[in-house]
């Protein structure tokens, strides 16, 4: 790993290098779980619309981890919890512990 073994310091360092946002390596063997460690709140933010969920949750993923893995886990996991919620909030019990 690059930066003594501290992959948020290596896109950090990247990104202060080239200003992009994106600047997760794209690497297969730097691909790690701490973009889908963060991702709830995206699919939250863009609960009911799935497919955005999915979208942008692949997109929150590319700023630490860009790796096709990464991306791909990203854009699956959100779109399974916003299904999820969607399902929940269809329950009369639920729908009102639910943001619609």
């Amino acid at each position: 790993m690059e930066s003594g073994g501290c992959p948020f310091c290596s896109n950090l360092a990247r990104y202060k290098a080239t200003v992009k946002p994106f600047s997760g390596s794209v690497d297969p063997r730097s691909a790690g779980n701490g973009s889908l460690m963060r991702l709830a709140p995206v699919p939250m933010l863009y609960f009911p619309d799935c497919e955005r969920a999915a979208e942008f949750s692949a997109q929150s993923s590319r700023t630490t981890h860009g790796a096709a893995e990464c991306l791909d886990a990203c854009r699956l996991f959100g779109h399974l919890l916003c299904t999820a919620w969607r399902e929940l909030s269809a329950r009369p019990s639920c729908s009102a512990q639910i943001r619609t």
